[in-house]
């Protein structure tokens, strides 16, 4: 779930990063509350049905299978505008700028998850669900905060060239 989780996440980045160059800060609140959202109504409905032994399962495959659902839609419709194509040089580039940022990802993902587990495990599942819950609900100004910074980071840049 870690492995779907952090593609979930690079996508969405990169996506947000592109529509972000084109001004597009609409498209980029409606993909981060639709993230949020959804990642939350989710869990909530496999926290009380499917999992409702394991809420911490429930909340984990929840939140990563949401995402995965807003992915495969954006990389559809990504792919539909322009398909990728293979191009050596640029491989070889990416890979390696890439291939070094990886083991930060990874640690970036499991410092995000880390407080949660601890909680878990020191106070139990019920409080750590209520944890992680309220840190969804801190993402919806986070992401309003985020999107304005972005946008106007472009614009500045654009300006002051």
């Amino acid at each position: 779930m870690l492995v779907i989780f952090s593609f979930d996440g690079a996508v969405i980045m990169l996506y947000n990063n592109r529509i972000n160059l084109d001004y597009a800060y609409k498209r980029y609140l409606v993909i981060a509350l639709i993230s949020s959202t959804s990642g939350i109504a989710l869990s909530l409905l496999l926290m009380f049905t499917v999992f409702n032994q394991q809420r911490d399962v429930g909340r984990i495959v929840g939140l990563s299978v949401s995402m995965l659902i807003l992915v495969i839609f954006l990389l559809i419709s990504m792919f539909r505008k322009a398909k990728p194509k293979y191009s050596k040089p640029y491989w070889q580039f990416a890979l390696k700028f890439s291939l070094p940022m990886v083991p930060h990802g990874v640690s970036q993902v499991l410092l995000g998850q880390v407080d949660r587990i601890m909680i878990q495990q020191i106070c139990g599942n019920a409080q750590a669900g209520i944890f992680s819950l309220a840190g969804s609900v801190r993402m919806i100004p986070m992401i309003l905060s985020d999107s304005l910074s972005n946008t106007w980071g472009v614009w500045f840049f654009v300006k002051t060239r």
